[in-house]
């Protein structure tokens, strides 16, 4: 064992005899004889501590092997086997023998840690006070209590003391010395303390201790009122080792600060409290547009090849940017709640690999293929709710179209070629520029029942008929299916002539001539016009001829159909 002497004065000696070498203090180091300062670099460090707790296991595991032993004896007597006497002591003094060895190993690592304190704290001196508050609680004036006088986050602030502690041992103005470390540690949690260094001491009134401090650290938040501190003051070597460059490999969990790199597996920067969230803040400090902070990620495998890839912030104010150098593959995942979207370089949107929009002074969309829609613009049509309003269609050959299936009503609706054929018929001039014949509907039964529109074929007898070769007659309103007047009579007289102009009908569409009707020179034919009245209120026409020769069925179809539209044209009546 190392005896090491305490508290030792200038000019003590301590000769090492594991080296033979004596050392000299001269008050605030050892020195050996020849000037050498006394080598502690293998002193109170993680290795050793990490070593006294593997002798410590080792220790255990002997003791533990032990009593295992001392099982298995009483064991073997139990169930009546013969054990050599001689085998069980051999056994026991080697046993005896590991746990000794163990122990010296393990006391050889308590005492040189002592040496290493004894060495670096050279002044030191401790005890317990309760914390009573601030300077507004008053002076501690009882035993064992402790004032802070300011705001504990204060960087500067005084410590007031009654000069006994709780344990009744009596402190004196010159135990503090100005420039000692002074650390008040919360007892009950000693994660809380508060690390000062005196700047000034002085009695502040009988039995009252004042000490003017400078904040060095502090962690766990303010003490509350009547917590027991522990009050430790030291002061440190000579040696230029400061408090936090003790073992500098390792930080304080709460407010430290590296200034080296950091190698861990795993990072987390994780909050247990209700609203809160964890930060990692990389911060840096530059002007301008230069990169202020970056994160660096690589795969160590391949990093000869270029495996890497870098987050960076720049910018100077709140309207910076992160730039990545690598593409980023959000996994199938949303872009969610963006404000907008800036592109540089090619400037495009994909399918895959295939482009679907560019940009570049204006908005492209590459065509799609062969025989299939492209552009499409998607709303309420004829077809769907959500049909295909506005669509680009690519032909496998010949020009590709531009369909539109929307309004077309409003002059500022967009007009397909169907919508202006459509409209140049309706407007009565047709793909020939002549006016289309008016449409009317076959009815038949009393006249008085019908509505404009109207028209009907008799026979030679004066009965309805829907039988073409029986026709001998048309009774025809002067409003056509769509309310629109189309004889010539407009406001005229009721009157009886000889008719001498043609009747043609056809279907519906135009295209088809079902009917004609041409006086012949030896038949009669009579046009009668009333303009209506109270028997029969609707306005209109009838034409009556004789012999077969004054008619022709001029297609395959043979009946008139009730209820069927039929354009008529009757020039001398219609205009």
């Amino acid at each position: 064992m190392i005896l090491i002497p305490e508290n030792p004065s200038k000019g003590d000696t301590f000769t090492n005899p594991e080296t033979a070498v004596e050392y000299t203090f001269d008050g605030v180091k050892w020195l050996a004889s020849g000037g050498e300062e006394l080598d502690l670099s293998g002193f109170a460090t993680n290795v050793q501590l990490e070593e006294v707790d593997r002798t410590a296991i080792m220790r255990d595991d002997a003791l533990k092997k032990e009593h295992d032993e001392d099982h298995v004896k009483q064991a073997a007597v139990n169930a009546g086997v013969v054990v050599s006497l001689d085998e069980l002591f051999w056994r026991d003094v080697t046993l005896d023998e590991a746990s000794n060895n163990a122990d010296k190993e393990l006391q050889g690592q308590i005492d040189e840690l002592a040496l290493a304190v004894n060495t670096i704290l050279l002044k030191h001196d401790s005890g317990k006070w309760k914390y009573i508050g601030d300077i507004n609680a008053g002076p501690p004036r009882k035993p064992g209590e402790l004032t802070i006088v300011a705001d504990m986050d204060n960087a500067e602030n005084g410590v007031i003391m009654h000069d006994e502690d709780l344990n009744g041992t009596t402190h004196v103005l010159t135990d503090i010395e100005v420039g000692d470390y002074m650390e008040l540690v919360n007892v009950d949690d000693p994660q809380q303390y508060i690390l000062y260094v005196v700047t000034e001491m002085f009695e502040a009134a009988t039995n009252m201790l004042e000490a003017h401090v400078a904040l060095k650290r502090k962690s766990g938040g303010d003490f509350a009122i009547n917590t027991e501190l522990e009050v430790r003051y030291y002061q440190i070597s000579d040696q230029n080792i400061a408090l936090e460059d003790l073992d500098e490999r390792y930080v304080a969990k709460d407010g430290d600060v590296m200034t080296g790199a950091i190698e861990t597996p795993e990072l987390k920067a994780k909050n247990v409290t209700d609203g809160e969230i964890g930060k990692i803040l990389v911060e840096g400090w530059v002007d301008g547009t230069d990169v202020a902070a970056q994160i660096l990620m690589s795969n160590k495998k391949y990093n000869a090849e270029g495996a890497y890839g870098t987050i960076t912030w720049k910018g100077q104010s709140g309207s910076g940017w992160f730039q990545f150098d690598k593409d980023v593959d959000l996994g199938s995942k949303s872009l969610h709640s963006v404000n907008r979207i800036r592109l540089v370089g090619s400037k495009v949107i994909q399918e895959a690999q295939t482009t679907r929009i560019k940009f570049d002074g204006k908005v492209e969309i590459p065509r799609a293929g062969d025989g299939k829609d492209g552009f499409v613009l998607k709303g309420r049509t004829a077809d769907s709710n959500d049909g295909n309003l506005l669509s680009v269609y690519h032909n496998s050959s010949g020009f590709d179209a531009v369909n539109y299936k929307g309004k077309q009503t409003s002059s500022e609706n967009i007009a397909t070629v169907g919508f202006v054929n459509d409209a140049i018929n309706d407007s009565g001039a047709g793909s020939s520029g002549r006016p289309e014949p008016p449409k009317f509907k076959l009815v038949t039964g009393n006249y008085t029942d019908w509505g404009n529109g109207s028209v009907a074929f008799f026979d030679h007898t004066g009965n309805n008929t829907t039988t073409m070769n029986s026709t001998r007659g048309i009774v025809v309103s002067s409003f056509d299916v769509d309310g629109n007047r189309w004889a010539r009579d407009k406001d005229g007289i009721e009157y009886l002539k000889h008719f001498n102009g043609h009747v043609n009908v056809t279907s519906e569409d135009g295209l088809k001539t079902l009917f004609n009707m041409s006086p012949h020179y030896q038949s009669n034919c009579e046009l009668f016009y009333w303009p209506g009245d109270d028997e029969f209120p609707h306005a209109g026409y009838i034409i009556q001829w004789q012999g077969f020769q004054s008619y022709t069925v001029t297609s395959d179809t043979k009946n008139w159909n009730v209820g069927s539209i039929y354009r008529l044209s009757i020039p001398e009546i219609f205009f």
